[in-house]
């Protein structure tokens, strides 16, 4: 906080009911006593289909002096609840357009592409009204091509509390200790389930609920040229997770407004515990010389993640552990001059599996998961980077190249003919290579008029082929690029900032992605043009309008929103 009282707020508006909201109280003072709360409010309508996006968030921290120390508090809480975007395949793009959604709020074209679904026999689900025929209105070809809404609500609270005090004149202390609770559903309305009340459809939620708790320590000290740290961390993660099915009112009237939690489900199809147990450590080194600067450390960690069913389905019940107590890094900077220095540098990281039923070792079966849980090893990865950096009074710039080797990448893969049911089973599919460049220029003209440019260059392939446990191809993707990555980025930006006005135009640039893992299929190339002006008429007050997306470019902004595929075209794609 502020050693000062006061207050800040901050208004937007914009196109597509875009609001948001922000106000700051704050009190401090030069002892070092003080705190601030604030508020934040956004909420837009969606830009295409129908439906609203909002959130609230409250923040607050108090700080109090305790001796040479000091006390530290920090709470924030919010509650979001956004209707989705119908994700899209290119097939879907050419036959419905850009402008295509969820249904929302057209009810009775739902229930009508759910009851030719059913008809067809697309769903699955019993034939639920004969007199709607078999043929789709339009250019609608699948239930699946559009669904009557789905949302993500979430409600999250963080608290902390953290004390850190001076050790002598060359040491320092600091423990902080953490609760998180955050509550969450993923809602769909399902066309493959029906409603007990007749309606040919349903809201089938994924569900959460965490609690967390944990503690940071650390101590911080010198000793000659070396700033020391050694610290750690542990955590106690309990996660809820259960796939529910809740009943619409009729076949005329959905009942249920998606922005609101469902209750009184008529189906619980799974739920599981997973307990999550995190004990980590590290210890750097900051080796200062003068011109040269090293930075040497490692960091280790043990992950016990358990699952226990609450209502079993097909998936398992188990333990399994991910262990790598020696994962090293190291730095170097050395000074050409003032302002110019070389850097360099080496890390090697290990992730943890993930405890959930949707994601992991835990989303296959029981089978599958007592095959891998005492020969599964987690994904880990090496890192090395080197470059240039360079600033003037007019010019900052930076170069860098690096190559990353990514390795042990975990698949789920069946083991045997899916006819008779064999596992789905995660397993480590072999490594990935990242090769890039990074180049970045900021160049100050005048007092006013400022420069930007940025480019980025990435090759980033797969090492291996796929092949199941039985060793049959799945997927021949060696040398292939990896999915949802871009092999180049460039961005250029020009501004102006002088006597109170300023305005920025900018354009950036991202060549074509994969969607598919044998690289059949992909996104093409696009470039986004933004701007913005505004007035400054004191220190605390300014005015600015925003445009982004100035020339209304139509593009796929994100791949892989429901996942990847090895081949073919994949309802994942979310427009821009």
């Amino acid at each position: 906080p502020d050693d000062r009282l006061g207050a800040d707020a901050a208004a937007t508006y914009g196109s597509n009911e875009t609001k948001r909201a922000f106000v700051r109280l704050n009190a401090g003072s030069e002892s070092g006593l003080g705190g601030y709360v604030s508020y934040a409010y956004g909420s837009t309508d969606k830009y295409k289909g129908n439906g609203t996006q909002d959130q609230h968030m409250i923040n607050a921290k108090a700080v109090m002096p305790v001796g040479e120390g000091r006390v530290t508090g920090w709470f924030s809480w919010s509650d979001r609840r956004e209707q989705d975007y119908q994700d899209m395949s290119l097939d879907m793009l050419s036959r419905l357009g850009y402008g295509w959604d969820n249904l929302y709020p057209d009810y009775d074209l739902a229930v009508l592409l759910a009851d030719i679904g059913n008809n067809r026999g697309d769903t699955g689900a019993p034939v639920s009204n004969l007199a709607a025929g078999t043929i789709y209105p339009g250019n609608v070809k699948s239930a699946d091509d559009g669904y009557y809404d789905a949302s993500g609500l979430r409600k999250d609270m963080v608290a902390s509390l953290g004390f850190d005090t001076p050790l002598g004149d060359t040491a320092k202390f600091a423990l902080k200790g953490y609760y998180h609770r955050n509550r969450g559903k993923g809602l769909w309305a399902t066309p493959y389930v029906p409603s007990p009340t007749g309606a040919p459809i349903s809201i089938r939620t994924t569900e959460y609920e965490i609690d967390r708790y944990g503690l940071f320590g650390s101590v911080d000290f010198t000793v000659a040229f070396n700033e020391i740290s050694v610290g750690g961390w542990w955590e106690h993660n309990e996660f809820n997770q259960a796939r529910r099915f809740y009943s619409l009112e009729s076949r005329t009237e959905p009942g249920h407004n998606f922005r609101r939690h469902p209750k009184n489900p008529f189906a619980t199809q799974w739920e599981f515990d997973f307990t999550t147990e995190t004990l980590s450590y590290f210890v750097s080194d900051r080796i200062d010389l003068g011109m040269v600067k090293i930075n040497l450390g490692w960091k280790g960690f043990r992950v016990t993640n358990e699952a226990e069913a609450v209502v079993q389905a097909s998936f398992p019940e188990g333990r399994i552990k991910a262990q790598d107590w020696f994962q090293p890094h190291a730095g170097l900077v050395f000074e050409l001059s003032p302002g110019a220095e070389v850097f360099a540098g080496y890390s090697q990281a290990t992730v943890a599996y993930a405890s959930a039923t949707t994601t992991g070792p835990f989303s296959t079966n029981q089978a599958g998961f007592d095959a891998i849980k005492t020969s599964l090893k987690p994904e880990s990865s090496e890192t090395f980077e080197a470059g240039l950096r360079f600033n003037n009074a007019r010019f900052n710039g930076v170069l860098g190249v690096y190559l990353v080797n990514f390795n042990d990448r975990l698949l789920s893969a069946a083991a045997g003919p899916s006819i008779i049911g064999s596992p789905s089973i995660l397993q480590n599919v072999g490594s990935v290579r990242s090769v890039g460049l990074e180049a970045a220029v900021d160049w100050r003209l005048s007092d006013a008029i400022t420069l930007f440019a940025s480019y980025s260059y990435t090759d980033a392939t797969y090492r291996n082929d796929v092949f199941n446990v039985s060793g049959d191809p799945l997927a021949a993707i060696k040398g292939k690029t990896v999915v949802d990555s871009p092999k180049h980025m460039a961005r250029g930006e020009v501004s102006y900032d002088y006597d109170g006005a300023f305005f920025r135009f900018g354009a950036n640039y991202m060549s074509k992605r994969y969607f598919t893992y044998t690289n059949d299929r992909s996104v093409g190339s696009r470039v986004i043009v933004d701007a913005s002006l505004g007035y400054r008429f004191t220190e605390q007050t300014e005015f600015q309008l925003n445009v982004n997306n100035l020339f209304d470019k139509q593009y796929v902004s994100t791949v892989g929103s429901g996942g990847f595929g090895n081949s073919g075209d994949r309802q994942t794609l979310l427009v821009g």
